[in-house]
């Protein structure tokens, strides 16, 4: 289990910003990442001390940078230096609890990169050392070929990549494609990509047979876009890993990030779930069809504030970056969704619909398309 935060706005802010200033920033998620409110702390690391790292692009370059490492963040001196004097306007930043029998090692580390798209991954496939032959027997030369490390994540992005390449919308490979993906692509390439994951545990016998959940908190940009899914595969009986997101005023709320007040550390595994100082659990009703967020939807009371779009920002996080700030609102994200944003526009959020098996002996669970 990890933490990842991802970034797409307007305007750049500096890298530090995002990951050291805030109270609660991903330095400080990789010491303790046990602020959460309004979800338990079951399936979130508290210490996340393997390996670190950042991605981000350029305004002149459409393939983004990345930089890793697998000491603990708090402890490397490089990542202050870099995140000091770097800019971006799309950043995606992880940090990582290697899980057991994953080295820790630079290949394994957090954002992987191919072409203009970057990818992280909080969670982990059960029995993932018995589906790997069976996994990667899917995907294309190009996309094995690609992976460098030992990880269940690498591979998940392998497929991604693979169902990008096959789905018909470009003849040009995804590590070579310079113009944008855009929302479709990104958004259907993780749903297929989920799918194909369920379904490669279920043929396996693996669902039924481990009782520990797989967790998909995904999250892929090609610098335009971000897609982020919040899944678990035995959902309801049990939650996804945490996920909130924030959206505003692009400059108002790089202000808050660095001007919030430093806050009281205690203890929120209390807190009611409607905190209003933390947002609203959106649509969790495991039953729900596809559905865009507006600025007119109320759980009660506005979701999203009234701002212009070309002026946004737009922050995904495992944990709220803040935790006393009065003017960024974090929105749990709901189970088992997929949540799309593209500069200049208003997030949305896709539903993955919860169907049963109509044989006893068939799979008991499996994701419908819409």
């Amino acid at each position: 289990m990890c933490r990842w935060i991802t970034f797409l706005s307007t305007e750049e802010i500096l890298l530090s910003d995002l990951v050291l200033k805030p109270s609660n920033s991903l330095v400080e998620q990789a010491i303790d990442a046990s602020y959460h409110p309004g979800f338990a702390q079951r399936f979130n690391h508290q210490v996340n001390a393997d390996g670190f790292g950042v991605g981000w692009y350029h305004k002149n370059s459409t393939c983004p940078a990345v930089f890793k490492d697998t000491e603990p963040a708090w402890s490397n001196v490089n990542l202050r230096e870099i995140c000091n004097a770097t800019k971006s306007a799309c950043v995606i930043a992880h940090v990582r609890a290697a899980s057991p029998g994953m080295g820790v090692y630079a290949p394994n580390v957090h954002p992987f990169k191919a072409g203009r798209l970057l990818f992280a991954h909080n969670g982990a496939i059960q029995g993932f050392s018995q589906i790997r032959r069976k996994l990667l027997a899917q995907v294309t030369d190009e996309a094995y070929l690609g992976i460098m490390g030992t990880t269940d994540s690498e591979c998940c992005f392998g497929l991604l990549l693979t169902n990008l390449a096959k789905d018909g919308y470009s003849k040009i490979s995804p590590y070579e494609q310079t113009e944008p993906f855009g929302h479709d692509r990104l958004y259907n390439a993780m749903k297929r990509t989920i799918r194909q994951l369920e379904h490669i545990l279920i043929i396996s016998g693996i669902r039924e047979a481990i009782d520990v959940p797989s967790r998909m908190n995904f999250t892929l940009s090609d610098g335009e876009t971000v897609v982020c899914s919040r899944f678990v595969d035995k959902y309801p009986l049990v939650a996804p890993p945490s996920l909130y997101f924030a959206y505003g005023d692009a400059l108002q709320m790089q202000r808050e990030l660095c001007d919030e007040e430093n806050a009281d550390d205690g203890d929120d595994e209390d807190a009611p779930s409607d905190d209003s100082r933390h947002g609203i659990e959106i649509l969790d009703d495991h039953d729900a069809v596809e559905k865009d967020l507006s600025f007119q939807q109320s759980l009660p009371g506005k979701l999203l504030k009234d701002v212009d779009p070309k002026s946004c920002a737009f922050i995904v996080s495992s944990d709220p970056l803040t935790k006393t700030s009065s003017e960024i609102t974090w929105h749990r994200i709901a189970a088992n969704s997929i949540l799309c944003y593209t500069r200049g526009s208003i997030p949305r959020l896709h539903k993955l619909k919860v169907g049963g098996a109509k044989k006893p002996e068939d799979y008991a669970f499996f994701l419908v398309d819409f």
